[in-house]
């Protein structure tokens, strides 16, 4: 048997409708239509009669990106008559779908690029004893939201949307506070927004952050409002003015008062400080007194105490040498 295919773009990614889920609408069918997406372009159905209401819908709810379609018939049977193909992000329905392709057979490259759920492809009518032996439907492309050799690699975080399947470079720009290729890289000082466009010029010092454009440090002259994107009048103005000067006057007095309260309450604390000190000092000159008043006290009861023995002994004395004398 020799297959010819119809291509409708040359691709080098991975058929991302292998093994998918496959259901048919039609009257005629030699055999089911998982045949279609079993990976073996030998194994072919025969369509052997059809409707405008007949189709083979391939995919599920998984998103994929579509880079190439190719169709794989059988030669004993050239698919005449227009072959519709479509991308479709409705079970059973095209009405709202990309249409892929919509003629005749032909074996030219189509540019194709496309995301959605389902691939839904319809036959030609058929008349007569016409038929059309379909071997395989191929889709080339990635899941959505991945790329690269075997669509391995994930798309940066920050992208809107796709990544290109080959470079992975974002496609449709990046998100809010990030800019390049990739969009791995914040905003630069003073801008912010999608894809860094737009600048923070009435921000003071244009800083500002990266996301919603918000000054970080305030305004510059005649600016108001959390992006400071407020025109101030000059009445507003001077009071502005104004309510800083008072303000800053409020402050610097503030702190006067601070510094007074803190001498004032040191010279108290010193004040205590030394009233305690005398105290203590009196205390102990008073103590020192009372010691030497009880020496002299125990000094003059001690002497007092001698002479009163040294009378007793001389009485003892006198009354010896009387007893003698008159013997």
């Amino acid at each position: 048997m020799h297959i010819v295919n119809c291509e409708f773009m040359m691709s080098r990614h991975n058929n991302v409708v292998f093994d998918r889920t496959t259901k048919q609408s039609l009257s005629g069918l030699s055999s089911a239509a998982n045949a279609l997406t079993d990976g073996n372009i030998t194994s072919c159905i025969s369509i052997l009669s059809t409707s405008s209401n007949s189709y083979i819908q391939i995919g599920n709810e998984s998103l994929i990106v579509i880079t190439g379609v190719y169709l794989f018939f059988e030669d004993t049977s050239p698919p005449n008559g227009i072959h519709k193909l479509y991308c479709s992000n409705t079970s059973d329905s095209w009405a709202d779908g990309i249409v892929l392709y919509n003629a005749e057979y032909h074996n030219n490259d189509t540019d194709v690029f496309a995301v959605c759920k389902y691939i839904i492809y319809i036959p030609p009518i058929l008349y007569g004893n016409s038929n059309i032996d379909l071997c395989e439907i191929e889709i080339g492309g990635c899941p959505y939201g991945k790329y690269g050799d075997s669509c391995k690699l994930t798309c940066p975080e920050n992208c809107i949307g796709l990544c290109d399947l080959d470079t992975g470079k974002c496609l449709l720009g990046c998100t809010v506070g990030w800019r390049g290729e990739k969009c791995d890289r914040e905003c630069a000082s003073g801008y912010f927004g999608f894809n860094c466009a737009y600048l923070c010029e009435t921000c003071l010092n244009q800083s500002c952050d990266i996301f919603e454009g918000n000054c970080r440090v305030g305004c510059n002259h005649e600016y108001s409002g959390r992006k400071c994107d407020t025109p101030v009048s000059a009445e507003s103005l001077t009071l502005i003015k104004f309510s800083f000067f008072m303000g800053g006057f409020a402050s610097m007095l503030g702190i006067i008062l601070i510094i007074l309260t803190v001498v004032i309450a040191r010279r108290r604390i010193m004040k205590k400080q030394e009233s305690r000190k005398r105290i203590d000092n009196s205390h102990s000159n008073s103590n020192e007194q009372h010691y030497d008043d009880i020496m002299k006290m125990e000094s003059v009861s001690t002497y007092q105490d001698l002479s009163k023995q040294t009378v007793t002994v001389s009485s003892d004395y006198d009354q010896i040498n009387n007893a003698y004398t008159n013997q």
